[in-house]
Parts: structure tokens; C-alpha cells; sequence
């Protein structure tokens, strides 16, 4: 923010009296004039509330209020977790007039099935698209990769898409040559999965399975676990996710002073899991990376002859509630209504012409034991 702006806002919260009118409108009036008069670009990110006030010399609600002034007349977009962007609402990314008009965006899903559209995520994304007033053109790639891929480059070139979310199955390698075709002004966010494209600015909301797995494993190697066993199906093995949390096993395991072959990876291929590679004893811990492995463990053991008892100690790795795991299961569950929210804060920035990336904001969530929520 331009020194001459800030000077000006401080005249103005300094001036006594205040000319018959509350500070508060007098400081949104000046900043409306900045915006119309390009002082403020299109995109300009302002400072958080509370430095802002500062440098103006008022408080954090005043200020509130001038800017709540602004965003009635679609002046500056708010959110709480991206801060304050100043927009035209009469620009839309393709440099066309779009005032009052619908903006539309993909939405690329790994797949569709019941499970994943009741889901608490996609429900929460669908509601905040609503309520941004985007429109959805949903998509399944049905588990294909090159079948997203394929969707992706089409998204680019429909004149009626703006934009695109992206739960992404893509390699690292085939997202940066997509993102080579990307459009200018054309935001896509990816979800879930870091693109990892190397110097190239991209924007992701992604789960912290770093994060996730070095508290479980602390948690279990503090109480005298000895080693950690990760579940997968066989093609997650290149997905970065799976690294993550082997990574964070593995840093809890160095905490501990325990060797690195203390973290092992098993993998299975449909659905044959093999249980005698999984282990078994109080020390050692099986940590399952998605719903989907715990649900083909849980539906196989039966026919093995194995109990729920013998698999203990055991974690499973959540987005969203499982109907499926018992109660017994401990669960470490990240927030998916707060991806759902931040990934369509950074689309609807972008949107109104944000420049800056937004990479790899990261979600945390909770261990829950028994449908008790213990913080980690």
C-alpha cells in the first residue's frame, strides 16, 4: 500500500470534528475514491485488519466497518482466511464485461460415486460455491488419470469455464505440462495434492499428512510403540500424500531414537491385503493412509479369520466421517470444511484478479478416540 494512501486515512481519522458523519464512513468514502481512481488496483491484497488499523490509527472494528462499507458495493473481497483483496466487480478473467452475469468453473473429481458426493467435503464445497455465487460443471475421471488430464485441458478451452478445482490424480510431470497450456487469468486450484511443478507459481489447498502422521507417530513411539506400519494400495505409492506421511512417521521415529527401519510401507492390490506382512503386538502401530484402505482391511477380515483385537493398535487417516469404522478405531481427521472453504476463498480471489499464488495452504485436523476429539 502506497505511503500517500496511508497519510490520507490518517488525516482523516485524526480530523475532530468529523463533519457530521462517523469515522468510519468518512475513511470508507476515502478509500472508495482510491479505488475508483486506480490509487488501489484491481487485485491490490490490503494488510490484515489488524496492522491496517494501526497504520491508520484506529481500531480493529472501525476499520471493520469502513471495509464492510466497501464490500456492500463489491468494492474489495473478504475472507478470513485469505485477508482483503480490492476488485472491479465489472472485469471478469477474460477481460469482458460480466457485470451480474454467473461465473462458471469446473469442478474435477478422482471419481463420483455415493460415498464421495455425500460426502462432508464435497457437500461443504458445493455450499460455498453456492454461496459465492459461482456456478459447477462437475466432473469424474473416473480413477483415470489421463482421463482428468484430458478434462483439465478441455475446462481451458470452453469459453463458458472460468476457472477449475481440482481433486487431483495427476503425476507432478503431466501437471506442469498442463499448466504450460494454462490460460492467463485462469485459476485452477488444486486440492489434496501438492502439484510440486518446481519453480512455477500454482495454487493448492492440501492436507497436512506430514503434519498428521509425525503426532500420531510421536504420540505412539512416546508410549513405547516400536514401529509404525503404513497401509497403501499399490498405485498411491507415487502420489506425494503417501510420502508425506511416511516422512512424518519417520521424523517421530528419529525423535524417539529409533532407526528409520523402525517405519515400514506395505502395499496391497485389489484388495488382497497381506495381513502377514502387517504384524502384530502392543509396539507396533498400523496406520492406514485413506478410508478406502481401512474399509477394504475391516471387509477382508473376516475370511482370514482375523479379529478386530489382533489388528490393535491401529489408526486410520480420514477427510471426512466414515460410517464404516467402529467406534475402537482411533481416527486422525483433518478439516475438510475448512479446504472446502479456503480452496474456493483463493478461486473467488483469483477470480477478482488476485496475482499472488497461494502455495500449499495447509489443513490440520484431530485425533478422535471414540468419537472423543483430543487435539494433537
Amino acid at each position: 500500500m502506497d505511503h500517500e494512501s496511508l497519510v490520507e486515512l490518517r488525516r482523516i481519522a485524526a480530523e475532530r470534528p468529523h463533519r457530521g458523519k462517523p469515522v468510519f464512513l468518512l475513511l470508507a468514502e476515502c478509500m472508495e475514491r482510491l479505488i475508483r481512481d486506480k490509487v488501489w488496483e484491481d487485485a491490490l491484497r490490503l494488510p490484515p485488519d489488524s496492522v491496517l488499523a494501526e497504520k491508520i490509527g484506529i481500531s480493529h472494528i472501525t476499520l471493520a466497518k469502513s471495509l464492510n462499507e466497501l464490500r456492500k458495493k463489491e468494492l474489495v473481497q473478504r475472507s478470513r482466511s485469505l485477508g482483503t483483496f480490492v476488485y472491479s466487480p465489472k472485469e471478469n478473467i477474460r477481460g469482458t464485461s460480466a457485470e451480474n452475469s454467473r461465473k462458471m468453473v469446473a469442478l474435477l473429481l478422482d471419481d463420483i460415486n455415493s460415498q464421495t458426493i455425500g460426502s462432508e467435503f464435497i457437500r461443504e464445497l458445493l455450499q460455498n460455491l453456492e454461496k459465492a455465487g459461482i456456478g459447477v460443471l462437475l466432473q469424474s475421471a473416473g480413477n483415470r488419470p489421463a482421463q482428468q488430464e484430458r478434462q483439465l485441458l478441455d475446462a481451458m478451452l470452453n469459453p463458458d469455464c472460468n476457472g477449475a478445482l481440482v481433486w487431483t490424480i495427476l503425476s507432478n510431470e503431466v501437471t506442469g505440462k498442463v499448466l504450460e497450456k494454462q490460460p492467463a487469468h485462469w485459476p485452477v486450484v488444486f486440492m489434496n495434492e501438492s502439484p510440486a511443478v518446481g519453480h512455477r507459481e500454482y495454487d493448492a489447498v492440501i492436507y497436512d499428512g506430514l503434519g498428521a502422521a509425525y503426532r500420531i507417530g510421536d504420540e505412539f513411539f512416546a508410549s513405547g510403540g516400536r514401529e509404525a506400519v503404513l497401509l497403501t494400495a499399490d498405485w498411491r505409492l507415487h502420489y506425494d500424500s503417501v510420502r508425506q506421511r511416511v516422512q512424518g512417521l519417520c521424523q517421530a521415529a528419529e525423535k524417539h531414537h529409533l532407526p528409520r527401519e523402525s517405519v515400514r510401507v506395505v502395499t496391497y492390490r485389489e484388495r488382497e491385503i497381506p495381513f502377514e506382512q502387517l504384524g502384530s503386538g502392543k509396539q507396533r502401530l498400523l496406520v492406514f493412509i485413506s478410508d478406502e484402505d481401512l474399509s477394504n482391511t475391516l471387509s477382508s477380515m473376516p475370511e482370514h479369520g482375523i479379529s478386530i483385537a489382533q489388528m490393535e493398535p491401529w489408526i486410520g487417516i480420514s477427510y471426512s466421517q466414515s460410517r464404516f469404522v467402529p467406534a475402537s478405531v482411533p481416527m486422525f481427521r483433518f478439516d475438510s470444511g475448512l479446504m472446502a472453504s479456503k480452496a474456493v476463498d483463493i478461486l473467488t480471489a483469483r477470480l477478482h484478479g488476485a496475482q499472488n499464488a497461494f502455495k500449499d495452504i495447509k489443513i490440520s485436523g484431530k485425533i478422535i478416540y471414540n468419537h472423543n476429539m483430543k487435539e494433537v
